[in-house]
């Protein structure tokens, strides 16, 4: 992985270590505020851009998003 994508990953992932936690996990987790439109939003967007883009959506989105740069798109495609 680029040097480029661990800094990302970094900045939207956080370790959550649980060992010795007790109760209820969905106390532990951080949630969005219901207010929080603005993730909602986007998410919208991108759900939009692969229905109306279809496989070249998908493909734009994970070079985008996953630093993907191309390769074969049918390993593990059902013949």
């Amino acid at each position: 992985m680029a040097n480029g994508a661990a800094g990302t990953l970094g900045a939207v992932l956080k370790r959550l270590d649980l060992r010795g936690r007790d109760g209820r996990l969905a106390d532990l987790l951080l949630r969005p505020r219901a207010g929080d439109l603005a993730s909602h939003d986007a998410v919208r967007q991108l759900i939009d851009e692969v229905r109306n883009g279809g496989d070249a959506a998908v493909r734009k989105l994970t070079a985008h998003f996953d630093l993907w740069v191309g390769g074969d798109t049918t390993a593990g495609k059902p013949s």
